[in-house]
């Protein structure tokens, strides 16, 4: 396969066979090896484990750690560990195909290689909602692929300026970082601007410049997000007991925003959830 680079790809190059997850896994398995496998697709990989061990078929390895943004080339021969895990999801994994218009394939990198390791919030974002739909929806190819290419857009923007994505440079980084922690809170736009020195309207401009949200659509979808997490994992907490430790108070409000987000109620998602794991 050849080698093309992310910030420069040609008109005839095509991302397809887009496929997303998130890697939760049965206790004590914190391990899997494709040596004598090869790997069958290309992947992202969003590291939220403290830290991943890998190790090449020949013999070479390498270590990874929490918030990296990994790409895996396909054909890839490898066993990986991960480590320190303090969550049940070690990792977000977006697949796909590279190929051109004749059905040549083409790689990023020859081996397992850290795109970045300060992951713009848009990006974790997309990932999400690529795995969420491929997980969830019964024919989700067009979705994914939409989604994908523009997971593909701001990563290339990350690579190509850092210089104005930094997040430790972005004004409203203190805010952002606060819901992404506070999922409980119901913290006020007057509070979150002055954690970030700014008057209300700048906040609120800048905050949706750099999230494409409002601040309350932002702090919604990260409750959401949440949300479809715990109804994925388990059966033991009842929906009321998931709206309630968000900070939904109303739980017909809460049926309604879910909803919204995500096109099924509560119930309709966990049940399609665990059905989806029992396969």
């Amino acid at each position: 396969m050849k080698t093309i680079s992310l910030s420069n790809i040609d008109n005839d190059i095509v991302f397809g066979s887009v496929y997303g997850l998130d890697q939760i896994w049965s206790e004590n398995e914190f391990s899997y090896s494709f040596i004598g496998n090869p790997r069958s697709d290309h992947g992202f990989m969003y590291v939220l484990c403290n830290r991943i061990h890998v190790v090449y078929k020949n013999k070479t390895e390498e270590n990874f750690q929490k918030g990296d943004l990994l790409y895996i080339p396909k054909y890839c021969e490898y066993y990986i560990e991960f480590l320190d895990c303090e969550d049940e999801i070690y990792d977000i994994l977006v697949n796909f195909d590279i190929r051109n218009t004749s059905g040549e394939e083409f790689k990023l990198a020859d081996k397992i290689t850290c795109v970045t390791n300060d992951v713009p919030i848009k990006v974790i974002n997309a990932m999400h909602e690529i795995a969420d739909v491929s997980t969830n929806l019964k024919h989700p190819c067009i979705r994914t692929s939409k989604l994908f290419y523009e997971l593909l857009d701001k990563l290339i923007n990350r690579i190509s300026l850092p210089e104005m994505l930094d997040e430790d440079k972005n004004p409203v980084f203190p805010a952002v970082y606060y819901l992404d922690n506070h999922v409980r809170d119901n913290v006020s736009i007057p509070e979150l601007a002055r954690m970030c020195l700014l008057s209300e309207s700048t906040f609120r401009k800048a905050f949706k410049s750099y999230t494409g949200m409002s601040p309350i659509q932002y702090r919604t979808h990260i409750k959401i997000c949440k949300a479809q997490q715990l109804l994925r994992s388990t059966t033991e907490i009842s929906v009321q007991e998931i709206a309630e430790s968000l900070g939904f108070f109303d739980n017909t409000y809460f049926y309604k925003m879910f909803t919204k987000f995500t096109g099924f109620t509560p119930k309709q998602y966990r049940k399609q959830a665990m059905k989806k794991n029992a396969e």
